[in-house]
């Protein structure tokens, strides 16, 4: 089976991209398809009358109603030549955002992006609304991927008044630059960076609406199709590659969390991923495309999560549903692809990576701990169908431990700090559900002691599992609450320590993230309980809100069935619309005695 297929063949190839003036605009409608044959339209023409104001100062204070009714302003309107930092700030911040966040997503042409800010802040009234809504998208994301001592050392103010900051001007400048009409590449570009460290905060359904808006924003300017094709130069090729590869994944995930599951159709994009080239083999004007390198380059997470989704999207067609593989006996297939993918990946990228640099250690982990994702899942599945003996669940227990000690030792690594933001957006729910269903089976073949020093670990390395502790800004709208995953998973993890307690010979003191799991399922109790005794209301944040308890709710009312495999894997696969039997999940999550043999 070839790992890797030709563009899809059902995509409608009719459409024109328009291009000039640093802006492009995709047109596959007769109407303005004809017209273009026939007038020589430009990039923004037909758009409206507001676009004449897109090159002026990005002082003078637009308005777009559109987007400014969309966004609705978090604080009153500031002129946001005062929200600027000082030419030294700026620059410590363009360091922080190379350093911590340019390499997991290649969204910025490095050499072009430091001169751009390097002249903005010398001189911060002379730039356009354009470059403004990216300067603030870039700080914003700055200070986002530090933490909080790590911003206080660095420019001695808390990191919640400089995310705040940063926060309300990025907004304020994408309304400015009118981004829900943008043609620009860059207001795109500054949209993608302000949702990325955003996943966490804005509640999944809020969250898949804004990715949508990002997916149709690019749509319109043709990224969907690719650039060489239609005949742009190879700068902008490349950076509108690394751009909607970019909105795969982002796109991805959200649908997953909000429980749609819906993403971009496979069958609607034939756009090329990026090369393998470092940030100074292209620049803009060049017209010679540049030669691919081989081995490690700057880009190479973004390409190696890259190629493991494509191949999920090329095997999910041909094997069928995840979820079904086992029922139509193609363990066998599956396995024979994850193997291939597998060899193909240490060739092209593991088998370059250096130790010493840490995000070729991130490409490392995300590939082989979403390919180790991929073979429990299948054996998950046969388990589910079959029954499993004690000798194949010790194999379960082997591999699903080697998934969570790699998440432990990527957390517990000093060098990976710098990507904590990233990594804070996935976890290993697979392995940790099955062993937390295993361990409090009475003819378990697990090490009890060790599945919960294990535990222990996870908790520790992800602190926002435990619900209540995603709120890090004082935003209302950014705080997205008990997630319905995070409390299923807690409650599952309280009741598998109480009847491990209730098999040893004599309790042991509970360790503190039990502790303050009961402490989150007693306030939800309350809450539920104060809830029903009042006349039912909708508040005004009613989307953070779980209409239902959690006990009678299965997790696919909110999870819908579609989780990937390698969602957890540091984003590994996140970038197509994966399916996925979160039913089996449901019910081991509620009572695993539904599966006396898993």
């Amino acid at each position: 089976m070839a790992l890797f297929g030709p563009a899809p063949q059902g995509l409608h190839k009719t459409g024109k991209l328009i291009q000039g003036s640093g802006k492009t605009r995709y047109i596959d409608s007769n109407i303005w398809r004809n017209l273009a044959d026939h007038m020589g339209l430009s990039s923004d023409e037909g758009e409206d009358d507001y676009d004449e104001h897109e090159d002026t100062p990005a002082s003078a204070e637009p308005l777009d109603p559109a987007s400014a009714a969309f966004f609705g302003p978090a604080t009153p309107s500031q002129n946001l030549l005062n929200a600027h930092p000082s030419y030294e700030t700026a620059v410590k911040l363009w360091k922080l955002y190379v350093r911590n966040v340019d390499p997991i997503c290649k969204l910025v042409h490095v050499p072009t992006g430091k001169a751009m800010v390097e002249k903005a802040a010398a001189d911060p009234s002379a730039i356009d609304r354009v470059t403004e809504c990216l300067l603030f998208a870039i700080y914003h994301f700055a200070v986002a991927s530090t933490s909080e001592r790590e911003c206080e050392d660095t420019f001695g103010e808390s990191w919640v008044v400089m995310q705040r900051r940063y926060h309300n001007a990025t907004r304020q400048a994408l309304v400015a630059a009118h981004f829900l009409r943008t043609t620009e590449l860059a207001v795109l570009q500054a949209f993608v960076l302000f949702l990325l460290p955003m996943r966490n905060r804005y509640d999944p359904h809020t969250f898949w609406i804004l990715t949508g808006i990002a997916v149709r924003i690019g749509q319109r300017m043709g990224l969907h199709r690719d650039g060489e094709e239609m005949g742009l130069n190879p700068f902008d090729v490349q950076m509108r590659r690394r751009v909607f590869w970019q909105l795969l994944p982002l796109d991805g995930m959200s649908g997953q969390l909000s429980g749609t599951g819906i993403a971009i159709s496979a069958d609607s994009w034939d756009t090329k991923q990026p090369l393998n080239i470092n940030d100074e083999d292209i620049w803009p004007g060049m017209e010679t495309p540049p030669v691919e390198r081989q081995g490690a380059t700057d880009i190479i997470f973004v390409l190696a999560r890259t190629e493991i989704g494509k191949f999920h999207q090329k095997v999910k067609p041909q094997l069928g549903l995840w979820s079904k593989l086992w029922e139509a006996q193609d363990q066998a297939a599956i396995q024979t692809a994850l193997s291939d993918v597998e060899r193909h990946m240490e060739e092209k990228y593991i088998r370059y990576c250096d130790f010493g640099i840490p995000v070729h250690c991130m490409a490392m982990a995300m590939c082989r701990g979403a390919l180790q994702s991929g073979r429990l899942r299948v054996k998950l599945g046969m388990a589910k169908n079959h029954g499993s003996t004690p000798d194949e669940r010790r194999l379960l227990y082997t591999l699903a431990s080697k998934i969570l000690d790699l998440d432990i030792a990527v957390h517990e690594n000093a060098s990976l700090q710098r990507f904590d933001w990233h990594m804070k957006s996935f976890f290993q729910w697979d392995p940790l559900i099955w062993m937390l269903n295993e361990v409090r089976r009475e003819d378990t073949v697990l090490d009890r002691e060790e599945v919960w020093a294990k535990a222990t670990h996870i908790y520790k390395c992800h602190p926002e599992l435990i619900a209540g502790k995603r709120s890090d800004l004082s935003h209302p709208e950014l705080n997205p609450g008990h997630r319905s995953i995070d409390l299923a998973l807690g409650r599952l993890t309280v009741r598998s320590w109480d009847a491990t307690q209730k098999q040893r010979p004599s309790p042991i003191p509970e360790p503190s993230f039990i502790t303050e799991l009961r402490k989150v399922m007693t306030r939800k109790e309350i809450s539920r309980h104060s809830s029903t005794t009042q006349t039912p209301s909708l508040p005004a944040n009613s989307v953070n809100v779980a209409p239902q308890p959690l006990p009678e709710i299965p997790v696919s009312n909110y999870i819908n069935g579609n989780m990937p495999w390698g969602f957890a894997t540091y984003g590994a696969l996140d970038n197509v619309n994966n399916d996925l039997d979160w039913m089996f999940w449901d019910q081991m999550l509620q009572e695993p005695s539904t599966f006396p043999n898993v």
